[in-house]
């Protein structure tokens, strides 16, 4: 907790990450799993509004 308290008193830049693991069976769909459903919502969120509001709509998912 240090740490995390030291980076934002200092505004050092940090860089995270998202992994998405979703099937990639070709038959599967977004109302076969979940992941894939979510897979499909950020892609289509990310070329129509951008990255910051796709993780936007995922964090409130």
């Amino acid at each position: 907790m240090q740490y995390a308290l030291r980076f934002y008193a200092h505004e050092i830049p940090v860089r995270l990450g998202v992994v998405f693991v979703a099937n990639d069976e070709k038959e599967i769909t977004g109302f076969d799993d979940a992941s894939v459903a979510m897979l499909n919502l950020y892609n289509f969120i990310k070329s129509n509004n951008g990255i910051q509001k796709a993780l936007d709509v995922l964090i409130e998912v």
